[in-house]
């Protein structure tokens, strides 16, 4: 039996919940009566605060309001602390999910649609959706129809679109109101369980909400949300506000905002139009009509190019997921960390969620969030030397993979471990010059002085421990199963191996960048477990980290080459160094005008066999003198 859920929201006292079950969707109104944690000192609890190990017993409430309105009774008062989480959606979602989280994605579904608009008398003005929608291109995952709404004729057999003309359902309509209705017919015939596009979320939706609005009545607009509900949220974008709708029940997720935030592998873009894009990641772009001058025109002249025009935008996004999955990422991550679609798009929120998840199933209980954390002043950055000015022919980087994770882990920072009555006075320049030693045995000492206890591994560097884990063995796998891939004849089986392999990719990268998005969590002070002096200590650590790196070689090469305080690292930036070879390459062959051929294989072999263990030895002493876990 598999069940999961695609949209978790609270309404009043009730948690509105749809998903699936055996490939079944379901939606339920769930009356939720949320839990609380409380220390009762006659009474011995099952369960044990994160820190200070109280023992607390559960608590709970009629409704989601009862436990709130506790938790602001009892806010600030002296000996009174109320444990849990204030935010029932996790809470809800890890009593019914409480293990990993499997999900089909053939299961769901995902709508993508794009409209155009009249613009023959001007522009739209989009929050009061002035003028007419001329056409709409609509496609789900479930069907391989691509539905096309318009207003003019249109002949599919003429296409140019690389879409089998069987798979395009045309429908004309004689007036805007009917054209409307059938999208709403359409839209709630199997309602959509993601919405996409390309800035569908600003413009599409807002549109069209307010348009059907406008013509159809709000109570029609309403019937786009499977619960009948809407709501109008704004945001300001470079000094301007922008409004949409949040339709409940699904989630509406930008394919534009996707790109931006896990299109990793095609890097930054000079321009995020569709155009462009496209061009970036399939090799397409979007239909020419520019001997037309305008779409007005183009509308008006050539309504068969208009509507293709149209329908090729949503072909696009079809084609983005086939060749990229970054939605089936999008739930991977938020899957991972049991919260909804949209907040895979954040740090905090997932975090948190993470965090709780793994507490509650051992029975360790956070403290309800209350007011943000106190920052002293900026935290401190990663360390930056200003580049040494000159021309170097032979320079190699080296780069400290996935630094603050790592630091967190070898310092064993977590909530439960900081020691804030412990202080160690040392300096970056102490370590460096080898004034300073930790004596204790159980503590460690990051670069600021802050103090980790060692007794107990804490639970955010046993979730970056596990994550490490698995994610080199999904890593293994994936390879084995691209292995199998290239020599697989059969194309059943080359399918289903090409499925696994998008699965295996996903799930390693929703690691990679849940621990990326780590610090920002832990610097944001509106971080449950936000302690600026753990944070500060997370910096300055790595500071510390990549100097010693940097004094690590120089150390090395002034021994090799027979230097005395000469510095080869023309420059660092947070975590990497790069380092000046000319010299050792003019010792070894006598000038540096060689061959990038050899060159490079000599590079390569003298970094792989003798700088990355300098390295290597440099932090393991690091971490003897910091007294790491």
């Amino acid at each position: 039996m598999s069940e999961f859920y695609t949209s978790v929201e609270r309404y009043g006292k009730n948690i509105l919940w749809r998903g699936y079950k055996d490939g079944k969707r379901f939606s339920y109104r769930v009356p939720f009566q949320p839990t609380l944690y409380l220390h009762t000192p006659k009474k011995e609890g099952e369960y044990t605060s994160l820190v200070g190990g109280k023992k607390l017993n559960p608590h709970k409430f009629g409704e989601m309001r009862e436990a709130k309105d506790f938790i602001e009774e009892y806010k600030g008062v002296s000996n009174f602390e109320v444990f849990g989480t204030n935010n029932f959606i996790t809470q809800f979602i890890q009593e019914h999910y409480p293990g990993e989280i499997q999900f089909n994605v053939d299961d769901i579904n995902i709508v993508s649609f794009d409209i155009e608009v009249d613009i023959s008398n001007g522009y739209a003005n989009i929050d009061e959706a002035d003028k007419e929608i001329t056409s709409i291109a609509y496609k789900s995952s479930k069907s391989n129809k691509y539905v096309l709404l318009g207003r003019k004729d249109y002949d599919k057999t003429k296409t140019l679109l690389k879409i089998d003309p069987d798979d395009i359902e045309f429908i004309k309509f004689d007036t805007e109101v009917q054209l409307l209705q059938a999208f709403v017919k359409l839209w709630t015939h199997n309602y959509p369980d993601i919405v996409t596009g390309w800035n569908v979320e600003y413009f599409d939706i807002q549109y069209i909400v307010t348009r059907i609005m406008r013509l159809l009545g709000e109570e029609t607009a309403k019937r786009l949300s499977p619960w009948k509900s809407l709501n109008r949220i704004t945001r300001e974008f470079f000094g301007k506000v922008q409004s949409t709708y949040k339709i409940s029940g699904l989630s509406i997720i930008d394919y534009m905002d996707v790109f931006k935030k896990f299109g990793y592998k095609y890097g930054p873009q000079e321009s995020y139009k569709l155009d462009h894009i496209a061009y970036v990641v399939l090799g397409e772009k979007k239909l020419d009509y520019s001997e037309y001058g305008t779409l007005t025109e183009l509308y008006e002249k050539n309504p068969q190019l208009y509507l293709d025009y149209n329908l090729k935008d949503t072909w696009l996004i079809k084609r983005f997921e086939d060749e990229t999955s970054l939605l089936a990422l999008v739930m991977t991550v938020a899957y991972g960390g049991g919260v909804n679609y949209t907040d895979a798009f954040g740090t905090v929120g997932i975090w948190e969620s993470t965090i709780y998840r793994r507490l509650i199933k051992d029975k360790i209980v956070p403290p309800v969030k209350s007011s943000p954390g106190a920052r002293a002043d900026e935290l401190v950055g990663g360390y930056v030397k200003d580049p040494r000015p000159g021309m170097y022919p032979w320079v190699v980087s080296f780069d400290l993979n996935s630094l603050y994770p790592h630091l967190m882990l070898q310092y064993n920072m977590s909530p439960e471990t900081y020691l804030p009555d412990e202080r160690e006075f040392v300096t970056q320049d102490m370590v460096l010059t080898d004034q300073y030693q930790n004596t204790s045995n159980s503590m460690s000492v990051a670069a600021n002085g802050v103090c980790f206890s060692n007794e107990k591994l804490g639970i955010i560097p046993e979730i970056i421990d596990e994550y490490y884990g698995n994610r080199s063995k999904i890593k293994k796998q994936m390879l084995a199963a691209e292995q199998q891939y290239e020599i697989e004849k059969d194309p059943t089986e080359k399918d289903r191996l090409k499925r696994e392999i998008n699965q295996l990719h996903n799930s390693q990268m929703s690691i990679k960048i849940a621990m990326n998005s780590l610090y920002g969590a832990t610097a944001n002070i509106y971080f449950l477990y936000y302690i600026n002096d753990m944070a500060e200590a997370i910096t300055t650590s790595g500071q510390l980290s990549i100097r010693y790196a940097q004094k690590s070689v120089n150390d090395y090469l002034n021994k090799v080459l027979k230097t005395d305080g000469k510095d080869y690292v023309v420059y660092i930036d947070t975590d990497s160094i790069y380092v000046n070879f000319g010299p050792l390459i003019k010792e070894v062959f006598g000038t540096t005008d060689i061959s990038r051929k050899e060159g490079e294989e000599f590079l390569d072999k003298i970094c792989s066999t003798k700088i990355e263990q300098v390295i290597e030895k440099g932090y393991e002493k690091l971490a003897s003198k910091m007294g790491a876990y």
